[in-house]
């Protein structure tokens, strides 16, 4: 199935070909979630689906892929705040070993519905990697940019490398290169940095991503 040159104002759900679905093509497209609304999980998931050139925006996390699922040139951004839900441009909770792949996007978390936010909930990055319900494996991460939001959370991204509070607490064949973390008015993307959980071995690499000033990051 091919969606291109189009709006829709909703959300678009696919799942394995296994179940009967998919895959799904989406060029050139805005997905616009209407808001308010109760919390939408995403306005794109949940696998076997591949974008370019998408504007994204309006869920609770605008796009969430389990695996098979590839973005390209896009924008993804703007997220709904209905309590108590953490919010994310991207997230997987893990990708039971299917590929992900990112390369040159525009991620940003930021609540639309800000004064909504009164128990410290919000976003948790622009993009969250959490090894929940599977490792994280297979992870491409080439030549995006991270918009800084520092008022709202702590760490621009969360890579799944390394998470000992998660059942899966290793990730592997995680490649991260050629990135762009926006420094924004705490220096630091997020409140504390660009990510903190980022380790080597297992097939991981960390090359040439950079602050939007210039200077390398380490992870």
């Amino acid at each position: 199935m091919t969606i291109k040159n189009t709006r829709v104002e909703g959300a678009v759900h696919d799942s394995y070909t296994a179940k009967g679905r998919g895959p799904v093509l989406l060029m050139d497209t805005e997905i616009a979630v209407p808001i308010p609304n109760d919390g939408a999980s995403a306005g794109l998931d949940d696998s076997n689906f591949y974008g370019w050139r998408l504007n994204v925006h309006g869920a609770r996390s605008d796009v969430q892929c389990d695996g098979y699922c590839e973005l390209h040139d896009s924008w993804i951004h703007g997220n709904y705040y209905v309590s108590p839900a953490h919010l994310d441009a991207f997230i997987t909770n893990g990708n039971y070993g299917n590929p992900i792949v990112l390369d040159h996007n525009v991620f940003m978390c930021e609540v639309l519905n800000a004064t909504s936010v009164t128990d410290g909930s919000g976003c948790a990055a622009d993009v969250g990697l959490f090894a929940d319900f599977s490792p994280i494996t297979n992870v491409r991460m080439t030549n995006n940019v991270f918009r800084a939001n520092p008022g709202d959370f702590y760490f621009c991204a969360y890579t799944g490398a390394h998470q000992p509070s998660k059942p899966y607490p290793v990730g592997s064949n995680l490649v991260w290169t050629g990135n762009i973390f926006e420094a924004g008015s705490s220096g630091k993307c997020g409140a504390a940095g660009a990510t903190n959980d980022w380790r080597e071995g297992s097939g991981n690499v960390w090359a040439n991503n950079v602050w939007s000033t210039g200077a390398p990051v380490l992870p």
